[in-house]
């Protein structure tokens, strides 16, 4: 079960700064690609290192480095970003002639065969700028191990 109350106490904005900062290493160009002062963003890296407890970037000479823990963070943060874009631009409608959406179509030979060109020019004509692949999948039975089973004789 989802703790919601910790979730309602999180800024969302800290995981845009987080992928920021983890992806420039450096507080002021982090800021210049956010959009963003030094000093917000320097305050957020604060609220970052205050909530995690560690410093996500150590001075080292002249230049930052990631911490190790800000290294196990890297490998989520883009996930996580992705999946609340996904979220905020999910529509109530979906328009065909307007989307960019990428589809994957599973289906046998035969069923390719036949539909397979009608389907890719439709889709074409109402949705241009979607994209499709196809996938070939083969029928369950054909699978079987070669035991003597004949699925023609159970119909």
């Amino acid at each position: 079960m989802t703790n919601y109350f910790l979730l309602s106490r999180l800024d969302l904005n800290l995981l845009i700064s987080l992928d920021a900062l983890i992806t420039e290493r450096s507080v002021t160009r982090a800021a210049e690609r956010l959009h963003l002062s030094q000093p917000a963003l320097s305050a957020s890296l604060g609220r970052l290192r205050s909530h995690f407890g560690d410093p996500i970037l150590a001075r080292r000479g002249n230049a930052y480095e990631l911490t190790p823990f800000a290294l196990r963070l890297a490998e989520h943060t883009t996930t996580a970003l992705e999946a609340a874009r996904r979220v905020f631009e999910s529509q109530a409608t979906w328009e065909p002639s307007e989307s960019e959406r990428e589809f994957s179509i599973y289906g046998s030979d035969y069923g390719f065969s036949t539909i397979g060109r009608v389907v890719s020019e439709l889709a074409a004509e109402r949705a241009p700028g979607s994209g499709s692949g196809s996938c070939y999948t083969i029928p369950w039975w054909w699978r079987m191990p070669p035991t003597g089973f004949a699925p023609w004789t159970a119909w």
